[in-house]
């Protein structure tokens, strides 16, 4: 069973991060900062994190990760006839992420390219 202050502590890095991204670009943001921001040690985000680089990329892979689900789930709603309950559903998901969607959204980096990452996702779904 999953430690319960390990995952509220990880969360609070994350949303300390996506607060900072929202104010600042990714490349001025320290260690530091984040820390700060999540009222946490150094020392304890890198228990988490190897780096803001791997914080960064654990949220776009987590982020695109739950992106792909709910355009599969879409996907197979849509096929069976549920057009509204499906449409409604999707929209509901991005919303209740679009704080960390839009944060991540800023960053242009080929490797951490969420926003690019969707619209990949949305083309492939297009020609499939």
């Amino acid at each position: 069973m999953a430690d319960i202050r390990k995952i509220k502590t990880k969360k609070n890095i994350e949303m300390a991060f996506v607060t900072l991204l929202n104010e600042r670009n990714f490349k001025s943001i320290t260690v530091e900062e984040i820390c700060k921001q999540a009222m946490t040690s150094r020392s304890t985000f890198y228990l988490h994190y190897l780096d803001k680089y791997d914080l960064l990329n654990q949220l776009v892979e987590t982020q695109f990760s739950v992106f792909e689900k709910i355009v599969d789930k879409r996907i197979e709603g849509l096929i069976s006839g549920q057009f509204e309950e499906t449409i409604t559903h999707f929209y509901n998901e991005l919303v209740n992420n679009k704080q960390i969607i839009r944060a991540l959204f800023t960053i242009n980096e080929p490797k951490f390219n969420l926003k690019q990452k969707f619209e990949d996702t949305l083309y492939q779904i297009s020609i499939g």
